[in-house]
């Protein structure tokens, strides 16, 4: 006889908060409204993974053709199957993640130790303050008798007056004590800044892509088996998407994305284009590339890399404008190696923005 059912509890993205119980023995995940456990993020495939049990416990598998998933921050294809367990973190979409708890655990008890594990604003390390001035003693001066009564003949041959010694001695502890706060102030100033670049180093960021990877993956081969009347249907998409390349930002994709489709639906000795097709191919693939490098390297050079992490999100948000999920489901390499890795980088960028 199964044992108590496990919970899944959606520890970020909109959803969290949410808890969903296993009920049965196989479950469906996914944006889809035949779905077992419902997501709302725009970013997870309709049908996106399965829960399932077996003899040995609970499985997850990512369905095939839906957007990568991550366990423990690890990725796995779609079709592998992985056995969970209580603390397990299960990541899809650009920031939905859930904790999966065995039913013969506690949840509000694991829930409790991911927390302490992953708080979601550190105390923040304040620098020492700066030592208050202390009041210079000035050591006591002997009472000079008093001089004895001068001529006037005298007082003229004294040409100044003698310096006074205690003035000068004061004058050099203070000077002295200004530079002992000026090198406390610096050294302030370098532990603060040591501590804040330690606090700054990254482990998990996510790999950075290069412009010469982005061109191949936009420019890359599909593979499809011939079809002539597939072929002729993306040919005549290629060119309606062309005259309305610039009406949605997602049209450039979609124009780039047919042609390469109506080169992989012919035959091998037949996949070339008119020079009208080529000039109109090769435009949009040149401004398409420049356009996603563009927001690509503002996104995880400058703005990820200097710590400005609401426009990094923005710049990765607009990318999948441009490419969107849904789209990209036809082109595996642009969905697994790009649009998995601006998925990484939206979740690395909205948890820095959480601390």
């Amino acid at each position: 006889m199964p044992g108590p059912s496990p919970e899944l509890l959606f520890v970020s993205g909109p959803q969290k908060g949410q808890r969903v119980v296993l009920l049965r023995d196989l479950m469906l995940g996914g944006r889809s409204e035949l779905a077992d456990i419902s997501f709302t993020e725009e970013f997870i495939s309709r049908e996106q993974l399965q829960f399932q049990r077996i003899p040995e416990g609970w499985i997850v598998e990512r369905l095939a053709g839906s957007n990568p998933v991550q366990i423990n921050s690890k990725r796995y294809k779609s079709g592998k199957q992985i056995l969970l367990a209580t603390g397990d973190v299960i990541a899809l979409g650009a920031e939905t993640q859930i904790l999966f708890v065995d039913g013969m655990d506690d949840p509000n008890q694991v829930l409790a130790e991911y927390r302490r594990e992953h708080p979601d604003e550190p105390t923040p390390v304040e620098p020492p303050a700066p030592a208050e001035p202390q009041p210079v003693s000035v050591p006591p001066q002997p009472v000079e008798p008093p001089a004895p009564v001068k001529s006037a003949a005298s007082e003229k041959k004294q040409a100044k007056p003698k310096p006074k010694k205690s003035s000068n001695k004061t004058r050099k502890y203070m000077i002295a004590f200004l530079v002992y706060l000026a090198i406390l102030a610096i050294g302030v100033v370098v532990i603060s800044k040591g501590k804040r670049g330690n606090d700054d180093v990254d482990d998990d960021a996510p790999e950075l892509l290069t412009s010469e990877t982005i061109s191949r993956l936009l420019r890359g081969d599909l593979k499809r088996s011939p079809n002539e009347v597939s072929a002729q249907r993306s040919l005549k998409e290629a060119r309606t998407y062309y005259r309305h390349r610039t009406s949605e930002r997602r049209n450039l994709y979609r124009c780039l994305l047919a042609y390469r489709l109506f080169q992989a639906y012919r035959r091998p000795d037949e996949r070339t284009f008119l020079p009208e097709d080529e000039r109109k191919y090769n435009l949009v693939a040149e401004e398409l590339t420049d356009k996603i490098w563009s927001m690509y390297s503002d996104a995880a050079y400058q703005y990820e890399g200097s710590g400005q992490w609401a426009r990094a999100k923005e710049q990765f948000d607009l990318i999948l404008q441009y490419i969107p999920v849904s789209l990209a489901d036809e082109d595996p390499e642009v969905r697994d190696i790009l649009i998995d890795n601006i998925m990484a980088h939206t979740r690395h960028v909205s948890r820095r923005r959480g601390k």
